[in-house]
């Protein structure tokens, strides 16, 4: 049987099998997920032309083909439930200001934000505990807080499910002001979102990033003796900035990326420093993990 007869034999009964048992039961597919299986389709490309006069050819075929259904059905599954939930037409766009004040019995704090589309930035620093301003066109966030035993968590939450169409780009923004006296752990998990954070003037023990479409850049100071940045992206694009007399080590796990390390000692594939890590008193470390990125750390 010729190649092209498996791959299109293979492909409609996949989606057909697939839409037909959706349409009985639900099928719970993220898009996510198997945008991570795109790696295996360069693979078995890699192999189909090893493999050029093997009668075995039609398995890499009907493999390319299944894959190519599961991105098609899981795509086409992720459009349909998010316009099941809602849409509206809003031509509104909406401000919100949300503050605490600070209590000085708060050492330690926990900063959780999750975004969905938009802009986000952190730059100045507050007397409150946190200062956060919400601008956009459609969406509303939820922002809460408990402080117990001298530590406060903080949670910003996006919360509108329905998609709302308005005249013109729709401008979502994030404005994040907190209070550089206790000592910061920050988790980002954030979708299609650009995001600017200038934390010199922070204690950062701590900081974490989920992305899927994302633009980050991050100004780190030396406020922590040691301070960890945990990274884990999809397509994105990551600038890290670190002082120079902070020595730093990166340990990056990423498949296409494209990665700028200027002022650091290759120690293997994965495992970069600065020539001043082992003396200097005050440390960065990144664990970067990344599937198709453009990674830059710089030094200032």
């Amino acid at each position: 049987m010729k190649t092209g007869k498996i791959f299109w034999g293979v492909l409609f009964l996949t989606l057909g099998l697939l839409i037909l048992i959706n349409n009985i039961t639900t099928i719970c597919l993220d898009w996510s997920v198997v945008w991570n299986l795109w790696p295996v389709i360069l693979i078995v490309i890699g192999a189909f032309f090893f493999m050029k006069e093997s009668k075995y050819r039609w398995i890499l075929v009907a493999l390319i083909s299944l894959i190519l259904a599961l991105v098609i059905f899981s795509t086409y599954k992720n459009i349909t439930d998010f316009f099941h939930e809602g849409y509206d037409y809003d031509d509104s766009v909406e401000t919100d200001l949300y503050q605490e004040p600070f209590n000085d019995s708060v050492k330690k704090a926990n900063l959780y934000v999750e975004a969905g589309v938009g802009y986000l930035r952190l730059k100045d620093t507050t007397s409150q505990l946190y200062d956060v301003k919400t601008k956009g066109s459609f969406g509303n966030y939820l922002i809460d807080h408990n402080i117990t035993d001298g530590s406060a968590d903080i949670y910003l939450e996006y919360q509108d499910k329905h998609f709302r169409f308005n005249r013109g780009f729709t401008k979502n923004s994030i404005d994040i002001r907190l209070n550089p006296k206790p000592i910061w752990t920050m988790e980002y998990e954030i979708g299609v979102e650009k995001v600017d954070l200038d934390l010199r003037e922070y204690n950062v023990e701590s900081l974490t990033f989920k992305t899927g479409v994302s633009s980050v850049r991050v100004k780190l100071g030396d406020k922590n003796d040691k301070t960890k940045l945990r990274f884990e992206g999809g397509v994105s694009k990551l600038i890290v900035l670190i002082p120079r007399a902070v020595g730093c080590e990166i340990m990056a796990s990423t498949e296409l990326t494209k990665k700028n390390f200027k002022g650091f000692d290759k120690i293997d594939k994965q495992n970069y420093k600065t020539e001043n890590f082992e003396t200097a008193p005050k440390k960065v470390l990144l664990d970067l993990r990344a599937d198709v990125s453009n990674i830059t750390v710089e030094r200032y």
